[in-house]
């Protein structure tokens, strides 16, 4: 087979990509090359499906994986027996099939070029280490519906030229195919992926459930984590489909396994050897989906909560949250180059935020799958949602709130009180059809912020907006009295239990004298634990008693009282004759 000159193939590298990046971060063929330990060429004549055992500590199903056994015909780097076997997540068992988002689904009989190295998942970069040839033409594997992603379609002998100027080398000669192979051709506006939720009356089947834990300090606190991933939601929920995603609360789990939880998390060892930005697992069976989960990777990307300036190389919560609830849809991939725009294309940049928003092709995509909204499309009023009593708080380690109790065409209304920011202890409040939200477990004297939402109870409930937030501080830890004379007229006054931020805002202890001329040098707010009690009388009984206020100015009630003794006067020298 003749290939063109290596001059002619670096115009067309040069020319051809750009400075790309990828939900699965692009790489060219010159990159791919350089990563890949075994270049082959061969047909696909075994692919063999297994669940893999959940990780420790995990419940359900373990993932499910497809062993790839691929007759290798040309070795154009590297050596082996004429067999290369590797394994990718995704298969079917039974009834039960798992699709990933950035790894493409393998035919028995496809006739592939595959960039290798030597682990498990042994596909370079996931999907993009994968090619279709017929032998005249060659394309990267899509692993989205499409079989292959059109735009990379081009003449086999210039990619092995682009291969050959990576290397600087020569390839050996590549004899011409001579199979019945034949290369696929799909460009869909929107991909299918030809299983989704509409068998459910809601469609969702259950909430998302989302794991904040993201290591990163461009991600913020947890809080902010999940207000960027529920953002990525929102542009779905809104878009006038009969569908709609609900807030399930948080989760503590940090793997995948088919268990009956939509999870979202972060990962610092992604399953199927990473080479992503994030990936989406789809369970399903019959056309019916049954689970999503949702692993961002944490351990070659810092993520960026949307604060400030992004700055570096960060990838966006919110944006890639958004395309990858697409999936969760069953939306798939594009990467067509009119598609650069819609929230579905396959690549992304780093601080990119224009997936944020739906484009009207990614909107059609949706309502082909689940149709138009319909009946009662309103959310409970007061919309947004407003506190009937604002947060308060009722103890040391507790707020309590209430919530306006709203009205909707179709009740029962629930309500979900958000913790916003503040100390440690801090929790949402799942759906309830309380008013009344509780939130324990807090930080003494330590400021908290929340706001409240309404939903219906539509097929797909219509879920209002949040409130201002508003904010409480927990009481103060009421104080001891403990204390010891240190003469005659003075008296040393203490704390006798710790008092948490006693230096913030208007914090304070005050000692006080129940006994007359005993107020001398107390009486007064002050942000240490000690005191002293001065010019009192000696040899005499004195009894105190403290409280302390939070930093904004309210009060314990009094300690229980205290009471010492002033040392005697020394007696004077005697007086002597002879």
């Amino acid at each position: 087979m003749r290939r063109a000159g290596l001059g002619i193939i670096l115009v067309v590298i040069l020319g051809q990509f750009s400075a790309v990046w990828a939900i699965v971060e692009y790489r060219d063929t010159a990159e791919l090359s350089l990563r890949a330990e075994r270049i082959v060429i061969g047909d696909v004549v075994d692919i063999t499906c297994f669940v893999e055992p959940p990780e420790p500590g995990a419940t359900g199903q373990g993932v499910i994986n497809s062993r790839i056994t691929v007759e290798v015909s040309d070795y154009l780097v590297g050596t082996g027996d004429g067999v290369e076997m590797f394994t990718i997540p995704g298969g079917t068992v039974g009834d039960v099939v798992l699709r990933v988002s950035v790894f493409p689904v393998f035919e028995p009989a496809d006739h592939v070029l595959l960039f290798l190295k030597n682990t498990e998942v042994g596909l370079v970069e996931c999907f993009q280490g994968a090619y279709l040839t017929d032998g005249e033409l060659i394309a990267r594997m899509n692993p989205s519906c499409g079989r292959i992603i059109d735009a990379s379609l081009q003449p086999l002998n210039d990619f092995l030229g682009e291969i050959e100027v990576a290397l600087g080398t020569q390839l050996p000669e590549v004899p011409a195919y001579e199979g019945d192979f034949e290369m696929p051709l799909y460009t869909p506006r929107y991909a299918l992926c030809g299983a989704d939720w509409s068998y459910k009356a809601d469609p969702m089947g259950e909430d998302y459930k989302i794991n904040a834990n993201c290591a990163d300090s461009s991600a913020g606190t947890a809080t902010q984590q999940r207000t960027q991933i529920q953002n990525g939601t929102n542009a779905w929920t809104n878009a006038g489909a009969d569908f709609a995603f609900t807030y399930g609360g948080t989760s503590s789990q940090t793997s995948v396994s088919n268990n009956g939880t939509n999870l979202v998390y972060f990962d610092t060892t992604p399953p199927g050897g990473g080479g992503y930005i994030a990936a989406t697992y789809l369970w399903y069976s019959g056309g019916n989906m049954t689970e999503n989960d949702l692993v961002f990777n944490d351990q070659s990307y810092t993520w960026w909560n949307g604060s400030g300036s992004c700055g570096g190389n960060k990838m966006d919560i919110w944006n890639i949250a958004t395309h990858e609830f697409g999936h969760f849809l069953c939306l798939d991939d594009l990467y067509g180059g009119s598609d650069s725009n819609k929230t579905m294309y396959g690549y992304a940049g780093t601080c990119e935020t224009k997936k944020r928003t739906l484009h009207s092709d990614d909107i059609n995509g949706i309502i082909a799958i689940y149709g138009s909204g319909s009946g009662d499309n309103d959310p409970p009023l007061p919309n947004p949602m407003t506190f009937a009593t604002v947060p308060y708080p009722t103890s040391t380690s507790a707020i309590t709130m209430i919530a306006t109790t709203a009205t909707d065409d179709t009740p029962p209304v629930e309500y979900q009180f958000d913790f916003v920011s503040g100390a440690a202890g801090g929790t949402d409040s799942d759906w309830q059809t309380s008013t009344t939200y509780t939130d324990s477990g807090l930080v003494a004297n330590s400021d908290f912020t929340y706001r409240v939402r309404a939903r219906d109870s539509d097929v797909v409930p219509n879920v209002g907006s949040y409130s201002t937030e508003s904010s409480a501080t927990t009481y103060i830890e009421t104080p001891t009295v403990v204390g010891n004379a240190t003469s005659s007229s003075t008296i040393f006054l203490g704390v006798g239990v710790n008092l948490t931020n006693l230096t913030v805002g208007s914090s304070g202890v005050y000692f006080d004298s129940t006994t007359a001329g005993g107020d001398g040098g107390i009486n007064q707010w002050i942000q240490t634990t000690s005191d002293q009690a001065t010019g009192l009388s000696p040899d005499a009984l004195y009894t105190f008693r403290a409280k302390a206020r939070n930093q904004d100015g309210v009060e314990t009630g009094w300690s229980s009282p205290f009471t010492g003794a002033t040392w005697a006067n020394v007696p004077a020298a005697p007086a002597v004759d002879n």
